[in-house]
């Protein structure tokens, strides 16, 4: 044991010196980090993995920033967004075809001054729109009626496209964050366009699903408050499961490796009395977090995994989305304020919780 101590405080001391030489040597950075980890210095190891970190997004590397994140989740850092290149140019590409011509694409440009609205919620769905220059806003309102920001869309981006594919009025409010110019699409033209252009829908889908995601994702008090990309990253990694009514969600004591949140329909937690009989306890409300919450706690605590509080049944049919357990462990270290945010819920819920099966055990 000794001899491994020795040669870690040795290979600490060789990568210090080579990062002094090489300050912007990623691979030696991270080296000087794993050496310092071994020997217990882990917050000296976080700020070297942060520059390590930085060098790769400076340099374009975002691949590899993204990768040194997922190994790494005490850097701080979401997983840097790759861009969908092939599903911004598929979306000009329909612009444009369908636009049918120079002419006619400059009759259907729409102009909007910073501040402007391209729609409001509830509008007709009439048509979408590919962002030719600007940037949009994107905002729903809260239970209280204040705004909450769900995206920023970009040139070579669609939007407007939830309605076009659902057929259901506008689902949110879009304003021009800039001075930006866009394309509109009549919905009949774009619905011909993509049962012609297969590979177009598919992307076109995957944009409205990502984007649904962070809508649903934004339920959620705390979750809402984190910068859009953190919404857009969890929403990136989050999956849909389904429920049938009187199905177990989740067992009482059962560890827990994912987040998750109830986005349609009805849950309850629910004990078992000794007689065998399921009785209620408490319904889960929409938007609430459940899941292994065990990285909000003191470092002491962090390997103590928590389980289920009870059992949780489908009250109906029932959709919950699942966050990953590193996923939602790396926007955590990333936004320190969501953290004191999210245990003062999980305290009051937990609490709550025991309160019901106090009464129910006493009854």
């Amino acid at each position: 044991m000794e001899s491994e101590h020795e040669d870690s405080v040795h290979a600490e001391a060789v990568y210090a010196d080579l990062v002094r030489l090489y300050p912007d040597d990623v691979r030696y950075l991270r080296r000087y980090a794993e050496a310092l980890i071994a020997n217990g210095k882990h917050a000296t190891a976080t700020e070297i993995l942060r520059r390590a970190h930085d060098l790769l997004i400076r340099a374009g590397e975002r691949h590899e920033a993204s990768e040194l994140t997922r190994q790494y989740p005490q850097i701080g850092r979401v997983h840097a967004r790759e861009e969908d290149v092939s599903g911004t140019s598929l979306f000009l590409a329909m612009a444009e075809e369908c636009a049918g011509g120079k002419l006619l694409a400059a009759m259907r440009r729409k102009r909007l001054k910073e501040g402007e609205h391209l729609f409001r919620r509830g509008d007709p769905g009439e048509s979408m729109g590919v962002v030719i220059s600007g940037e949009l806003a994107v905002y729903v309102p809260d239970e209280t009626g204040r705004l909450i920001l769900l995206n920023m869309i970009g040139p070579g981006s669609v939007v407007g496209e939830g309605s076009v594919l659902s057929a259901n009025p506008r689902g949110a409010d879009v304003v021009a964050n800039k001075d930006s110019t866009i394309i509109e699409i009549p919905r009949k033209k774009a619905l011909a366009y993509l049962l012609e252009h297969p590979e177009v829908e598919a992307a076109l889908m995957s944009e409205y699903e990502q984007r649904h995601m962070v809508s649903l994702l934004s339920r959620n008090p705390a979750l809402r408050r984190i910068p859009v990309d953190m919404r857009h990253f969890l929403g990136k990694q989050a999956e849909i499961a389904r429920y049938d009514a009187g199905a177990l969600i989740r067992k009482g004591g059962a560890p827990l490796d994912a987040v998750d949140m109830l986005t349609r329909g009805r849950a309850q937690y629910m004990m078992t009395a000794p007689s065998g009989e399921r009785l209620p306890i408490l319904e889960l409300p929409m938007g609430q977090l459940i899941g292994d919450l065990s990285i909000l706690r003191d470092k002491a605590d962090a390997g103590r995994r928590m389980g289920c509080p009870a059992d949780i049944i489908a009250m109906e049919d029932v959709l919950m989305a699942h966050i990953p357990y590193a996923a939602f462990k790396n926007v955590v270290e990333a936004y320190p304020p969501l953290r004191e945010t999210l245990l003062r819920t999980v305290d009051a819920q937990l609490a709550e919780i025991s309160r019901k099966v106090a009464e129910r055990a006493t009854a």
